[in-house]
């Protein structure tokens, strides 16, 4: 009976074990589930963390637990939903830290400094991710570690420190270019895009954003397509291009709106808005204002609220609302600076000065442009003293490794001297033993000869084999790899030919249209009132050629893009249109042409390519589209 019992109570501990296990597979295969909407719908990644946390809480699977909160602090980080999220996330890591392994620690703690710096806590941020990248290290984790030198180039980037953020990004993306992370290597193409507009370097911006988005678009990747747009749409904003600006950011909202990503959104409206004050449209931007700052407020995101509320100001200010005004830059002001955000207070105070000279109180508007110089040394000291600290730093590390450099060098000299007496010994040992084993081989060494020479001889002929077999197979590689290679460059001459084809078609559709209008319009003048309403109908039918245009030049562009990236290179001092009328010659577009598409005069064109050829020093003998052809 006792041997039954015993019997009994293995077979249900067994059970129990297998039970548990498949339990907790089906947690870990909830959460895969879940990681697999991160980048497409925040409420479809929530929703199956949820399920893996319930799961987890009914078996009492620990580790699950940790990991399904960290996944749905995730999902409300991507939602904007920073305070909740970082709640849920320090409670997350008291368990991973206890029971996960090197990289779930890792990515939880990356999470937390996201949340640090959506908020503008950027020490918080940059400790967080120092912890981070440790864990990676300690984990082997390559890409995990390119993440962490990304947050930090952005963490570089809002403390005003534009050099190290570009060093970060340039890590970030070899290495992910090395793994082969293509939305990983697009998220930091947009960033360093974006870098380079603030430092006003448009050309550069412009060439990394767009390359981002082509990634972004090859992936599939509407979160990150909707932030490069973003991008492209501040860089147009920095170069006072308004109107452009405004479509790029109107495509932005559109995206954030339909994977929900009402962090996206927030920012989107509050970009718009800002257009719209610079268009001086101050009714239409107050309602996107308020609309952003409420999403804002709900998240916690104390950054975005204090640019919202200074664009308050400037909104109030131009609607005729001084004393409204003066309270938000105010507020603007404590909010920055509570913040430690001394770039945004200088800017801050700026427009308040900007407000009181329009308005005649030149005497607050001096107050506050020397209170902004002020600023504006204090933030190249605090620079400075960085500088100094890290120096400090560096060599106070160089130093400790000479010192360490001096003891290990100590501790192998002792090991040599251990290590010769050792030898000694062994090789007195060694000598005694091969004199007794010498009779030994002089016996053995004819036969072991003869074998050896027979051995040898066989292996000759299979090396001989084998190197005939593996110079047939290279060869027979180097055939197919060579006829896979000649159909590629055909298939991409073909390709390129039809573009070509494709670009040329539309631009003269696009004169054609040009001289109907034209014709309709001479005709107009000299009908009576019956037929002009005919060819006015015709003339509205006709007027649809503005989409042809833009559709048009995107097409060149996109075309065009390693051109563009030559070029610049090359002719740095190039402007946009240049650049355009480049690509347009190229194609073998007439002046007429050329004119047609960007509605302006064939003497316009004339005068442009005359001087696109000085800033070229082309010789007058040289023809340009044979010259453009060799770029």
């Amino acid at each position: 009976m006792k041997y039954l019992l015993a019997i009994l109570s293995i077979f249900s501990f067994a059970i129990t074990v297998i039970a548990s296990e498949a339990d907790t597979a089906e947690v870990h295969s909830l959460l895969r589930k879940a990681d697999s909407f991160k980048r497409i719908s925040s409420d479809s990644m929530q929703f199956y963390a949820r399920k893996a946390l319930n799961l987890s809480n009914s078996k009492n699977y620990n580790l699950g637990k940790g990991l399904s909160q960290y996944s749905i602090a995730s999902a409300l980080y991507n939602q904007g939903n920073n305070p909740e999220s970082r709640a849920l996330l320090l409670e997350a890591l008291n368990i991973i830290e206890e029971l996960g392994s090197d990289a779930e620690i890792a990515n939880a703690l990356n999470l937390l400094g996201l949340t640090y710096m959506s908020e503008g806590k950027y020490l918080q941020a940059d400790s967080a991710y120092q912890l981070a990248f440790s864990a990676f290290e300690k984990a082997g984790d390559e890409l995990g570690t390119a993440k962490i030198y990304h947050n930090l180039g952005v963490v570089a980037f809002y403390m005003n420190n534009m050099e190290e953020s570009v060093s970060y990004y340039l890590q970030a993306i070899r290495v992910a270019d090395k793994m082969g992370d293509q939305v990983f290597s697009a998220l930091v193409t947009t960033n360093l895009g974006l870098v380079f507009s603030s430092q006003k370097d448009f050309g550069r911006a412009i060439l990394y954003l767009r390359k981002a988005l082509t990634k972004h678009n090859a992936i599939k990747d509407p979160k990150g397509k909707a932030k490069t747009l973003s991008g492209l749409g501040t860089a147009f904003f920095n170069q006072a291009k308004f109107d452009s600006s405004l479509v790029y950011h109107q495509k932005a909202l559109e995206l954030f709106n339909q994977i929900g990503d009402l962090s996206g959104k927030s920012e989107a409206l509050s970009n718009i808005a800002e257009i719209f004050i610079e268009q001086k449209r101050f009714k239409e931007a107050l309602p996107l204002l308020n609309q952003s700052d409420s999403l804002r407020r709900a998240f916690g995101n104390a950054y975005g609220i204090a640019i919202n509320t200074k664009n308050f100001g400037k909104v109030y200010a131009g609607l005729g609302n001084f004393q409204k005004a003066e309270e938000c830059f105010s507020e603007a002001f404590q909010q920055a600076e509570n913040l430690a955000a001394s770039w945004l207070m200088g800017e801050i105070l700026l427009s308040r000065s900007m407000h009181y000279e329009s308005i005649g109180n030149f005497q607050k508007a001096l107050e506050d442009y020397k209170m902004r110089s002020v600023i504006s040394e204090q933030i190249y000291s605090d620079e400075r003293s960085r500088i100094i600290a890290e120096l400090e730093t560096r060599y106070k590390a160089e130093k400790s490794r000479a010192d360490l450099a001096i003891r290990e060098s100590e501790i192998l000299h002792l090991e040599e001297q251990s290590n010769r007496l050792l030898i000694l010994v062994v090789s007195v040992i060694l000598i005694a033993l091969l004199g007794g084993l010498l009779a030994f081989q002089i016996y053995n060494r004819n036969s072991m000869e003869s074998k050896s020479r027979l051995l040898m001889a066989a292996k000759d002929l299979e090396i001989e084999k084998k190197q005939k077999e593996l110079e047939e197979s290279r060869r027979e590689a180097a055939e197919k790899a060579l006829v896979v290679s000649e159909t590629e460059q055909v298939q991409m001459k073909s390709e390129l030919d039809y573009k070509k084809r494709e670009l040329t078609q539309l631009a003269l559709y696009i004169n054609q249209q040009n001289e109907i209008l034209e014709s309709l319009k001479n005709e107009l003048g000299n009908v009576k009132t019956s037929d002009a309403r005919k060819l006015e109908r015709e003339l509205e039918q006709r007027l649809n050629i503005s989409k042809q245009r833009e559709s048009f030049e995107l097409n060149v562009d996109l075309m065009n893009e390693d051109f563009y990236h030559r070029l610049v290179s090359k002719y740095p001092q190039l402007s946009d249109n240049d650049r355009k009328l480049c690509a347009m010659v190229r194609l073998g577009l007439s002046s007429k042409e050329i004119a047609s598409i960007v509605n302006i005069s064939p003497k316009s064109v004339d005068m442009n390519r005359y001087r696109l050829r000085k800033k070229m020093d082309l010789e007058a003998e040289e023809e340009l589209g044979n010259f453009l052809m060799t770029i």
